[in-house]
């Protein structure tokens, strides 16, 4: 048995009851778990130590619970500033169902890529890293050396320009 198939049958309840007492909701907590997972055997080297494995999931868990408390926090925060914020995910869903472009799918989807490439490379750059690579704000932070903040921001920003740019309501 691999280290991974070990972590998975032997340790599983114990990560996801780690993950659940931090997420009300079990199907929550089971997204995260798998996201988790899936990133440890996309990024991991699995020839490494279990206890390294274990050690790279809850950091990881972690990570990704802290950022989704924080993006509830600026989404709670922006509808009492009444501001129709939305997220990447929302905003495309929007403009997908809002558009209707003759080509179909493919060209709405390169309009949002050209909308994305047209926004000012400090917007664009946390807007790629953390919705398209799935970097949290923590991990863009320290690669770039800009506060956790001030990418918050940039990403909200990102996010009205585009929404302004594909004409989002």
């Amino acid at each position: 048995m691999t280290n991974i198939e070990k972590l998975y049958s032997s340790y599983r309840s114990r990560l996801l009851g780690f993950i659940g007492r931090r997420v009300a909701d079990s199907d929550e907590a089971e997204e995260i778990f798998q996201d988790v997972f899936l990133s440890l055997i996309d990024g991991f080297d699995l020839t490494r130590p279990l206890e390294e494995m274990i050690r790279f999931f809850y950091v990881s868990a972690r990570n990704r619970i802290t950022d989704r408390y924080r993006r509830r926090a600026v989404r709670a925060k922006a509808r009492e500033e009444g501001s129709q914020a939305l997220t990447f995910d929302e905003l495309v869903s929007a403009y997908s169902r809002s558009v209707a472009v003759p080509g179909g799918e493919d060209d709405r989807i390169e309009e949002v890529v050209s909308a994305i490439e047209a926004l000012p490379e400090i917007y664009r750059e946390v807007l790629e890293m953390q919705e398209m690579y799935g970097l949290t704000f923590k991990e863009i932070s320290e690669m770039t050396g800009v506060s956790v903040n001030t990418l918050l921001s940039r990403k909200r920003i990102a996010l009205e320009r585009l929404r302004s740019q594909l004409g989002v309501a």
